[in-house]
């Protein structure tokens, strides 16, 4: 009964899909960096009217079908009624696999090309052991950490393959996902080809755990929102994990990492010294 509750509900959303909001931003990732309590923060504003569901992938899963990509997104009707009332009103999504897809920014493009984009980064080490956890939790992968981050910087420092791994990247259980996910600055570039720097906020996720309410309200005036302190400031889908990170494989991705954190750096005109945090990371591993 579930089942066939779940296909009639799918079915009318795609057949109200023309009278549905199109959204006005959509954070874009990357996975396990904040993504899902910055969503929930957002949703706490009375001017922003979430999506039926936090991470659609319309934008993965339908192309640049208008008419697909817009089927969980509330009506129009109750922005006009708010709109009546002098109320603004916008919606959005949160899907952390957007940003690492290079057909992404492409389809958001043709469908709200002037929609607002929020990127999320973490300081790639932590990133990385973070999304392990995750997926070694699932039964998605089985190995030790140091096995798959010394395997995957040997295949992503070997030039002769970069071709495959374009390609595979786009696989979202990829072999190398765990530590390729890191390497902001290679999949930026898509997302500027298509929005400009007004259209993006970057966010570094260590900054909103620490202080939510500072880094909502820069989301808010991003948004042209009024300010809003938030009744809910706790994280969503914190990890908790089964093992320690090992002081051998934080540094050795500390210096693999460099490199791309400081064209990253370059790229976003801001330092988020990752590197020293790493470095207090690793004298804390050594207590």
């Amino acid at each position: 009964m579930a089942g066939i509750n779940s296909h009639i509900k799918t079915k009318m959303q795609l057949l109200t899909s023309f009278l549905r909001m199109k959204p006005s931003f959509i954070i874009v990732g990357e996975a396990k960096c904040g993504t899902t309590s910055l969503y929930r923060y957002l949703n706490q504003h009375p001017d922003i009217l979430p999506a039926d569901v936090k991470e659609p992938g319309n934008f993965i899963q339908c192309g640049g079908s208008e008419m697909f990509c817009r089927m969980h997104y509330p009506l129009q009707l109750k922005a006009l009624v708010r709109s009546w009332q002098g109320q603004t009103t916008l919606t959005g999504e949160a899907t952390a696999e957007y940003f690492s897809r290079t057909e992404v920014p492409i389809n958001i493009r043709k469908v709200v090309p002037n929609a607002k984009i929020i990127v999320m980064f973490r300081n790639p080490v932590t990133r990385a052991f973070s999304d392990y956890q995750m997926l070694n939790q699932n039964g998605i992968i089985n190995e030790s950490f140091e096995t798959i981050a010394e395997r995957s910087i040997k295949w992503l420092a070997d030039d002769n393959l970069k071709p495959l791994i374009d390609i595979v990247r786009q696989v979202e259980h990829n072999p190398f996902r765990v530590i390729e996910r890191g390497l902001y600055c290679t999949k930026l570039d898509y997302w500027r080809k298509h929005f400009d720097n007004r259209s993006i906020l970057f966010i570094k996720s260590e900054d909103m755990f620490n202080r939510p309410q500072d880094i909502v309200n820069s989301v808010f005036e991003f948004l042209d929102l009024k300010p809003y302190v938030l009744k809910d400031l706790s994280i969503k889908r914190k990890g908790v994990y089964n093992s320690l990170l090992s002081r051998e494989a934080a540094n050795r991705l500390k210096e693999f990492y460099r490199p791309f954190n400081q064209e990253l750096y370059n790229l976003v005109g801001r330092n988020f010294n990752w590197e020293a945090e790493t470095e207090k990371l690793l004298s804390d591993l050594s207590v």
